[in-house]
């Protein structure tokens, strides 16, 4: 009990965080989801050097799962609404639905991106890659 001093992260938790698939540990992503450069992915893990663009077009798949979260997030807001409002005119809908879908869209873009790497990409997570010193692998490709 005393040599396990980080906590493992979950399957779930690294997808939702958007963390590396082989060492749970290091961030997917290069820049803060709301700057200009939301998109910008690592080539591979800082950390454990993991192959985070497995093959050209492969991420053409998660649009259908960022389609998936914006229909979540629709039905969402449109259940929200009606449930507390029940507005009689349709454009309150509109209203209503379609502003956090564009405010979400750079978080939707990395959630869908990890979700579609974590289920699809064929990655197995290893514990001791997050222990990894990630100067050693300065020579991996």
């Amino acid at each position: 009990m005393g040599n396990k001093q980080e906590k493992e992260t979950s399957k779930l938790s690294a997808m939702l965080t958007a963390k590396c698939p082989y060492c749970r540990s290091e961030k997917m992503f290069k820049y803060p989801a709301y700057s200009t450069k939301f998109n910008q992915m690592h080539k591979n893990c800082p950390k454990c050097g993991g192959n985070l663009s497995p093959e050209p077009g492969f991420y053409f798949g998660a649009s259908y799962v960022s389609y998936g979260v914006n229909v979540a997030i629709m039905i969402a807001f449109f259940v929200a609404t009606y449930v507390l409002y029940d507005p009689k005119e349709v454009w309150v809908y509109f209203l209503v639905i379609f502003p956090p879908i564009f405010i979400l869209l750079p978080v939707n873009f990395r959630i869908s991106r990890s979700i579609y790497l974590h289920l699809f990409g064929g990655v197995d997570y290893d514990p001791d890659l997050a222990k990894q010193n990630p100067t050693s692998n300065e020579n991996k490709a």
